[in-house]
């Protein structure tokens, strides 16, 4: 471990995000489930059983 190296790593949360990033961040929630789906979408549940009882 390199002092030098472990301060980089701390340095990593020395930003800030201006109101512009904020709004071009909330932008990208979709409100809907990332990759896999809803857990409550029934064509969802029928997917995942069927590697259950695989």
């Amino acid at each position: 471990m390199k002092p030098e190296r472990m301060k980089q790593n701390l340095d990593i949360l020395d930003f800030t995000l201006s109101a512009d990033d904020m709004a071009r961040i909330k932008t990208l929630d979709t409100d809907k489930p990332f990759l896999l789906g809803s857990h409550e979408d029934p064509e969802i549940v029928k997917w995942f059983m069927q590697y259950k009882n695989a």
